[in-house]
């Protein structure tokens, strides 16, 4: 890692996740990215939601379900929300938790919220009906720009609190938002989350009739037999400080955000929604020298990967022209996509992606792409891409230097983001530190919203 690259680092804190296939937490999430699983839930005519099926789905009590009283609110104005509304701020509870940070801490400092999304399902089913019973309460609850001020006002956050919308590489170019306000001084911790939910099948249809859907109900990212992508519902969290800062502060950085870009295609050919490789391309060279990293560096990429022809297509042919290694087919860079694990989760499909990295940096190991047997022709061109068919061990970086990994993301609305992550360097040895606690009892300290909380809550850290 450069100088420059170290100093400017981001750090990962703290994760939270509602993922399809009961996933409630980034352990449950890496369990089916490790083992290639996929958790689509099939078509079948009398399930309640047949019309978006096949998809990724959350399950009922995830999709509706919410503590409303530990934030505060009616059940009224609860049963009102955007689905959207609901997870934001549960899962920022979550990912502070994660990153050991007590949410009373925060009150009134300059923490800011980006949150992608390209959801409109709930502002379209509770807005277009157009009630005479209406009011500011409704309103509020449906709207998308609501998602990071809910979550705001939720905490008590005083930074930047903003919506995040470019389709499908919302929650990515959301991500880069917010490292650039901790590099630039602007916040001193920052929240970012992304969300879909999946309550109308207007865009299913609409997905369908063009095309883009796969009429085999898998999404087979970079293969000769991918014929589309399937859709996900679902919302992701991650809290982000800067290095020096979490160093400082003691907190578990579990990955280091060291760059990232965002470009938009302009006028490409193909028309809007057609993926412009060119675009592609220049922002993976602009980012990697900006940054001072060598782009031979990186060891597996966390694409778009939608299985659409031309989107897989275009993503291979920028990859292949900045990190593809000519005539290093022994030390290939892998391309992974969570799309074929839990479906296209479009406004936070980057952030999925995000979380997928960090976890596959943590635990040193690349994850194989759910479902993958033969790769697309053109892979064959000489090795240097390779989509893994099983775990692969992720080798330490050469000379000392730390494992490097990417995510990418592409939009509808022609915009692009990719970011460059890292293994965490060492922990700082603090001197003076007590050695670690031996075997024996350990008191935990156990707090919640209320009595009949607590006890629940003592109940899970018992078992």
């Amino acid at each position: 890692m450069s100088a420059v690259a170290c100093s400017d680092a981001v750090a990962v804190v703290g994760m939270a996740c509602r993922l399809p296939g009961n996933i409630t937490s980034p352990k449950e999430f890496w369990e089916v990215l490790f083992h290639g699983r996929d958790v689509i839930t099939d078509a079948a005519p009398e399930h309640p939601r047949s019309a978006i099926l096949p998809a990724g789905i959350l399950s009922d009590d995830v999709l509706t379900g919410f503590d409303h009283a530990h934030f505060a609110l009616t059940a009224e104005e609860a049963a009102a929300l955007d689905p959207q509304q609901r997870w934001g701020p549960e899962l920022v509870d979550e990912a502070l938790q994660h990153a050991g940070i007590a949410p009373s801490t925060l009150r009134g400092s300059r923490t800011g919220v980006w949150w992608g999304s390209s959801f409109l399902d709930q502002a379209i089913t509770h807005l277009g009906a157009g009630s005479a019973a209406m009011t500011m309460v409704d309103t509020a609850a449906a709207l998308p720009s609501m998602a990071p001020g809910r979550i705001s006002r939720a905490f008590d956050l005083r930074g930047p609190s903003e919506l995040v919308d470019t389709a499908c590489s919302a929650s990515l170019v959301a991500l880069h938002r917010a490292c650039q306000a901790l590099r630039l001084g602007e916040v001193d911790l920052a929240v970012v989350g992304g969300a879909n939910a999946l309550v109308l099948d207007t865009h299913t249809r609409m997905f369908r009739n063009s095309g883009a859907l796969s009429p085999t109900g898998r999404t087979r990212p970079f293969a000769a037999d991918a014929d589309g992508f399937i859709r996900g519902e679902g919302a992701a969290v991650v809290i982000l400080q800067r290095l020096s800062d979490a160093h400082r502060a003691g907190a578990p950085v579990r990955a280091c955000v060291l760059a990232s870009a965002t470009n938009n295609d302009g006028a490409s050919p193909g028309g809007v929604g057609a993926p412009s490789h060119r675009a592609q391309a220049e922002l993976l060279r602009r980012v990697y020298t900006e940054a001072g990293i060598d782009p031979a560096a990186v060891d597996y990429v966390q694409t778009h990967g939608t299985g659409t022809r031309s989107g897989d297509n275009a993503e291979r042919a920028a990859l292949d022209a900045v990190l593809g290694r000519a005539g290093s087919a022994q030390q290939p860079v892998w391309l992974g996509s969570v799309k074929s694990n839990v479906g296209h989760l479009e406004g936070a499909a980057g952030l999925a992606s995000l979380i997928a990295t960090v976890l596959a940096l943590q635990n040193e190991t690349i994850p194989p792409t759910a479902g993958h047997t033969r790769p697309m022709p053109q892979l064959h061109d000489n090795g240097a891409l390779r989509v893994p068919t099983q775990s692969v061990p992720w080798p330490a970086g050469q000379d000392g230097q730390p494992r490097l990994a990417a995510v990418s993301a592409v939009g509808f609305s022609g915009t692009n983001a990719h970011a460059i992550l890292a293994e965490p360097p060492p922990p700082l040895e603090a001197a003076g530190e007590p050695a670690a606690p031996g075997a024996g009892a350990q008191l935990v300290p156990i707090s919640a919203a209320g009595q009949s909380e607590l006890a629940t809550t003592a109940d899970a850290w018992a078992s």
